[in-house]
């Protein structure tokens, strides 16, 4: 810029020159010349001032965003150029604001998560303690092997819960890749249903497929397998024995909606959005072992796929419902 200004001056200085040579007296040339370097003297270190004092706005309003001020933009500079400058600082700070939030979110979940993996996993420890202790005091064998089943039971749990907060772990921070493909949703429906059977016919609960034409659906198959899996424990779970759960799918322009409904003990009033929350178990729920883990699997696993879920209170049992895009 001040080279410009340099220039500018000299060529205007030496055309200014050359005329006032041919017309004016030596002695008057001399004056207006002085005159005119005075003149461009002045104008350059007033620029040099101005982009000295622009500069020196510039780097403190960086300061500011480096320090996560409020940036201060009104009435800062006026030329077009330092106007783009001032804009992008300005974008700048809204960017880094936004990681920051973000950063302060990941952070939160993640204590919540060491808090609640601390609380769910001290009763299957403690049970764990309790029947060693039990089992060293066990004065026949019968009492010893009913002991170590106990404690089978308990390892168990606490297999599936440090299991399952893997699986929330990953699939809450994006660690999981969901790699969809076309393929028919009955097969994906079928494997869920048997991995479940045994379960079903313990509980004495019938698992029926009401879909029979061919649905091919956009979808990781074995991530949605997962969470149809546990939509069906957690009907058959609720159902009574003798009861039957039903699974269909139906299609429109812009989803395909697959169905479980069961004739269990259902959920209260104003329960619709809690049951998918994490650890969270329903009112009516009394004897039955559970964590609360499933509903919210399978939502997060929907939500992967870019689909929602929703529940329905029916007058028996409960209705729930996964969207998928089409």
């Amino acid at each position: 810029m001040e080279k410009g200004w340099i220039i500018g001056g000299l060529t205007s200085g030496i055309a200014l020159g050359l005329l006032v040579t041919v017309l004016i007296p030596k002695s008057t040339v001399l004056i207006l010349g002085v005159i005119w370097l005075g003149i461009t003297v002045y104008l350059l270190k007033r620029e040099h001032n101005i982009r000295k004092r622009q500069l020196e706005e510039i780097s403190c309003q960086l300061n500011d965003i480096l320090e996560r001020k409020p940036l201060d933009i009104s009435g800062i500079l006026e030329d077009t150029l330092d106007d783009k400058l001032v804009s992008q600082m300005d974008k700048l700070q809204e960017l880094l604001q936004h990681y920051d939030q973000m950063l302060w979110e990941e952070q939160e979940s993640i204590k919540k998560l060491i808090t609640d993996i601390a609380h769910q996993l001290r009763t299957p420890l403690a049970n764990i303690e309790s029947y060693l202790n039990l089992c060293r005091q066990g004065e026949t064998v019968e009492e010893v092997l009913s002991y170590l089943e106990a404690i089978q039971i308990s390892e168990g749990k606490l297999a599936f819960l440090i299991e399952s907060f893997i699986k929330i772990s990953r699939l809450e921070h994006y660690c999981i890749q969901i790699k969809k493909e076309k393929q028919d949703i009955r097969e994906t429906i079928l494997q869920a249903m048997a991995m479940m059977g045994k379960k079903a016919d313990a509980q004495q609960v019938e698992l029926k497929l009401l879909t029979v034409e061919p649905c091919d659906v956009l979808h990781d198959k074995n991530w949605l397998c997962e969470a149809i899996r546990n939509l069906l424990d957690n009907s058959i779970k609720y159902s009574p024995a003798g009861s039957i759960v039903e699974i269909g799918v139906q299609n429109n322009e812009m989803f395909t909606r697959i169905q479980v409904r069961d004739y269990g003990i259902g959920i209260e009033e104003e329960e619709e959005t809690s049951i998918f929350n994490r650890f969270y178990r329903g009112k009516r729920v009394t004897t039955q072992d559970g964590f609360g883990i499933g509903l919210y699997l399978a939502r997060e696993i929907v939500l992967r796929h870019d689909g929602f879920m929703k529940v329905a209170r029916k007058e028996q049992g409960l209705l729930v419902e996964i969207y998928l895009p089409r």
